[in-house]
């Protein structure tokens, strides 16, 4: 058994993984740093947000490469890293913004949402890992965290959506229910 502690690099899934430098993330920001500068140069005044955006762009590009790069290549060798972070990390991360969108909330509200966020990625998970594109190995990474969090973010919206909607309709709609309920 391979030590979790040992290097997270595998001679033998190396080359899976593209590796982008800090200067691959500069060059593909020059297209948008040409843009402002003919901003600037025609006077739109959309230049900072533009260069704002890029900076921006460029320390969450590299600060979740520093994130993933070790659960990317640990995750080919340690399946339960790739659920951890997923399960863990992005499920309680997209729970927590489902619930905060509603305009009401409850005691509980949270845990129900991570509920409901858990099984449908659950599902759909084993539905798109394990019968559509059965990667090698079925928790590959690579394909595990970018559509786990497409998932995610479709839950995010339905959840919300759902949870909004029939929350408002309980508070605000209670004298309707009032009175539906008096029949």
């Amino acid at each position: 058994m391979e030590s979790f502690l040992s290097s997270p690099s595998s001679p033998d899934h190396q080359e899976d993984l593209v590796d982008v430098t800090p200067l691959l993330l500069l060059t593909a920001s020059l297209p948008l740093l040409l843009i402002a500068g003919i901003s600037y140069r025609y006077q739109l005044h959309v230049e900072t947000s533009i260069v704002v955006g890029v900076a921006r762009a460029f320390v969450q590009l590299s600060v979740l490469g520093a994130v993933l790069h070790p659960i990317f290549a640990w995750g080919l060798r340690f399946w339960w890293v790739v659920a951890a972070y997923v399960l863990c990390f992005m499920a309680v991360v997209a729970a927590t913004e489902a619930s905060a969108r509603s305009k009401y909330y409850f005691v509980g509200l949270f845990e129900i949402v991570l509920g409901v966020t858990w099984l449908t990625t659950g599902v759909m998970g084993i539905f798109t890992f394990g019968v559509l594109l059965r990667p090698d190995p079925l928790w590959s990474p690579q394909y595990v965290i970018p559509l786990s969090g497409m998932l995610l973010g479709n839950c995010v919206n339905a959840v919300s959506l759902a949870i909004n909607g029939a929350l408002t309709n309980i508070k605000e709609g209670q004298l309707e229910m009032e009175v539906l309920q008096s029949f």
